[in-house]
């Protein structure tokens, strides 16, 4: 397919407000962490009524359980800030790679649905520990499969965990809770890990305007390399003499813009259900929604 490429549809100076707001992201979580390292909350908070609840529930292994949910949360910021640090470097570019930049975009979304699940704040301590553990059992099914296919094991604590299926599943014993697993569908205190596509929709449609949510596909099929998403940034022209497919790759503002505010929405609104369970002041997240929506309307 001969080619050529239509840039006059972007903005280079939004382009660098976008990046320079995408860059707020990382100041704003690091000042919730320098006021508490070790994401233990408040001591108002919810999460400290449910650490109390863990404690006389189960003793120190219930509680250390809670404590480990939370910190798959915080792992799960930490892998979208770096994200968001990618679309940044994205967006300097010249010009900003548009499928790359929705295929980062996606995946913002999708981490930012896990944390958002295990933070909820409408469900109870024992449902938090079920969750936590769902997370870290489907991890490890996964890295077992995938060892399965390679000429070497890739051992737990080769990627710096601390278990491996059988001992997770002994521990969740120990603390009472039902489990029953079947090894891709586990279903731990009642809880199963939902799929990608689901979780998405309902954190989409809880937190998301219709604009995003209806973005989303189209991130999705980016990130599958379906033939109709990558042509979307193509505009058909007449065929060449010898019949090949002319096309001009175009990049328009509001394409970039949509993804970067998807991105954006994503992570402010993980952070601050985290914010809340954890009882740090929602301001600095708000604040940063403002901007965005003073930037993209």
């Amino acid at each position: 397919m001969a080619s050529s490429s239509g840039l006059d549809d972007v903005n280079a100076s939004r382009c660098g407000e976008i990046a320079s707001l995408l860059r707020r992201a990382r100041p704003a979580v690091a000042g919730y962490s320098h006021a508490d390292p070790n994401w233990e909350g408040a001591t108002n908070s919810q999460l400290a009524t449910e650490r109390l609840s863990a404690r006389h529930t189960g003793g120190e292994p219930l509680e250390v359980a809670l404590g480990q949910a939370i910190s798959i949360a915080q792992l799960y910021i930490f892998a979208i800030l770096q994200h968001l640090d990618a679309l940044s470097v994205l967006f300097e570019s010249d010009p900003p790679p548009a499928y790359a930049i929705g295929l980062v975009a996606r995946s913002v979304v999708e981490i930012g649905a896990r944390a958002w699940w295990i933070a909820e704040p409408d469900v109870t301590m024992e449902v938090r520990v079920a969750r936590g553990f769902v997370e870290k059992l489907a991890s490890l099914r996964d890295m077992d499969r995938t060892s399965a296919d390679t000429d070497g094991r890739v051992t737990p604590a080769a990627v710096g965990l601390s278990y491996d299926a059988k001992a997770l599943i002994a521990d969740i014993h120990a603390l009472g809770i039902p489990l029953k697993a079947n090894g891709r569908r586990d279903m731990i205190g009642g809880q199963l890990r939902p799929s990608a596509t689901k979780l998405v929709g309902q954190f989409l449609a809880r937190d998301m305007p219709e604009s995003c949510r209806s973005l989303y596909p189209l991130l999705s099929a980016n990130a599958h390399g379906t033939l109709w998403s990558i042509t979307l940034h193509f505009t058909a022209d007449p065929p060449d003499a010898v019949q090949r497919a002319v096309a001009t790759y175009r990049v328009t503002q509001g394409w970039l813009d949509g993804p970067a505010n998807v991105a954006l929405l994503a992570f402010s609104w993980t952070l601050e259900r985290i914010s809340a369970l954890l009882g740090w002041p929602t301001e600095p997240v708000l604040a940063l929604m403002r901007l965005a929506d003073d930037l993209f309307g």
